[in-house]
């Protein structure tokens, strides 16, 4: 903010006791007129989000309502001001709109006013019940109450639903919408660095690159992705668990009882040297899951050609020239040698155009299904004649069934990252809305006429 120039406004900071630094404070009276402080006790409840961030917000609000009821823009540290006159900007679409609140007005799947907003002093006179939340975040759960009462700034206010866009180049800045004076969300410095011109570092949230201790949330299937990258980079330390605050969310993170089931197979690849699971990420370790926010971001995906998963964990870690489509990376002991096919489906990721019929009057007796017992129930409902089901003790025995078959035949899907880290011959249906998962191989191909296992 202090390089935008020195805003005709006052600025309070709210803090956790203890937690404010002369630094912070120096900076923003270097950033508006004046700083006014704002102390409160810790959150000393459920830490899972929304909680403490409901906290932080409603003890402003409360602050707010019972001093002055003057209206106020709430800020997070992910949200980034663009323009030197990015208050003026705000505060002149706030008065000229004529109503209580004023911020971006995200309209799909949920019609809700981003909490990065201004709010009028009074707001509690409008919604008391978001003074109650805790699981839903304050800007969703005041939605039904304050948006008649919400002048839509999205001109202003770029925000974006998906945690934590990283820039990493000065192109990167043309996803910013024209005209917009604060983004949100970008909580990694990167965006403040490129409009500074301050040139990239091989660094990933502050770790250096170099670090071989790795963190990871999942999907499963991502996680073996990245054990590709993290071969390729010398190998290290793996850690697994939950801890996604920082970072645009996967929709399974690994659990404990995953986490169990995924140990034998991860203790299996030379490469890796120990294998723990953490709720939270240590300091020092490589955050692993910030490759969803470079995958996010189009104009890294282009400018670097890194056209899949497995090859966003490359360049995250900055060796996207040791990347080999060909390249297995897996290594299961005792595969079960067979003559089968290994269908998988999973219940996302499907194309409904693909010949899963053809699939079965082709190979007919030679397919095998492994999966979640629902997965085969559903597949078998929908194609006749009902395939053979394999149930497995856990996914090295998943992984070991595929190692030893002749071919594979899935979707999008876990077992379908262990077909292509495992090098086997893999006909795969792809998810046209997300094709995120194709390899350059002679053995990979996503049509029935050339699928030879």
């Amino acid at each position: 903010m202090v390089r935008l120039g020195k805003q005709d406004c006052t600025c309070l900071l709210s803090f956790e006791r203890g937690s404010l630094t002369p630094e912070i404070e120096q900076l923003a009276s270097q950033a508006f007129s004046a700083v006014e402080k704002l102390e409160y006790d810790p959150y000393e409840g459920d830490t899972a989000w929304p909680k403490p961030q409901n906290y932080s917000w409603q003890t402003v609000a409360w602050h707010e309502y019972s001093n002055g009821k003057r209206p106020w823009l709430w800020l997070e540290p992910d949200a980034v001001p663009l323009a030197k006159d990015w208050t003026k900007q705000i505060s002149k679409a706030y008065y000229e709109g004529g109503k209580p609140f004023a911020g971006c007005v995200v309209r799909s799947p949920q019609t809700y006013c981003s909490g990065i907003a201004v709010y009028p002093g009074d707001v509690l006179e409008y919604c008391q019940t978001v003074m109650r939340c805790r699981n839903a975040p304050f800007d969703m759960a005041m939605a039904s109450e304050t948006l008649a009462h919400t002048q839509d700034i999205c001109h202003l206010i770029d925000h974006r639903r998906a945690v934590g866009f990283t820039f990493e180049h000065p192109d990167d800045l043309k996803i910013i919408r024209p005209g917009a004076v604060i983004f949100h969300k970008c909580d990694d410095g990167s965006l403040t660095k490129r409009l500074m011109g301050i040139p990239h570092d091989n660094k990933v949230m502050g770790v250096p690159v170099e670090t071989s201790t790795f963190y990871h949330s999942g999907n499963l299937g991502d996680i073996i992705y990245a054990l590709y990258a993290i071969k390729k980079h010398g190998g290290g330390d793996l850690i697994i668990g939950p801890d996604q605050r920082d970072t645009i969310p996967c929709s399974n993170p690994i659990s404990p009882q995953q986490f169990d089931l995924l140990l034998p197979l991860l203790q299996a690849q030379p490469y890796i040297r120990s294998v723990l699971f953490r709720d939270r990420r240590p300091e020092g370790a490589l955050n692993l899951n910030c490759f969803r926010n470079y995958w996010l971001n189009p104009s890294i995906r282009r400018r670097s050609g890194a056209d899949s998963l497995c090859k966003m964990h490359f360049h995250l870690l900055s060796i996207l020239d040791r990347y080999k489509d060909d390249e297995p990376w897996l290594t299961v002991p005792d595969p079960i040698k067979s003559d089968r096919i290994i269908v998988a489906r999973s219940l996302r990721h499907r194309n409904w155009d693909f010949d899963w019929q053809g699939v079965i009057d082709k190979f007919g007796s030679r397919l095998l299904f492994v999966g979640l017992p629902k997965e085969y129930e559903i597949f078998a409902m929908c194609h006749l004649p009902r395939i053979e089901f394999k149930p497995v003790s856990g996914l090295m025995e998943m992984a070991q069934i595929i190692a030893g078959a002749k071919g594979c035949v899935m979707n999008q899907s876990f077992p379908c990252s262990l077909a292509i880290g495992l090098g086997k011959t893999l006909l795969q249906e792809v998810f046209p809305n997300a094709p995120d998962c194709q390899f350059r191989r002679k053995n990979f191909s996503t049509s029935l006429d050339k699928f030879k296992p």
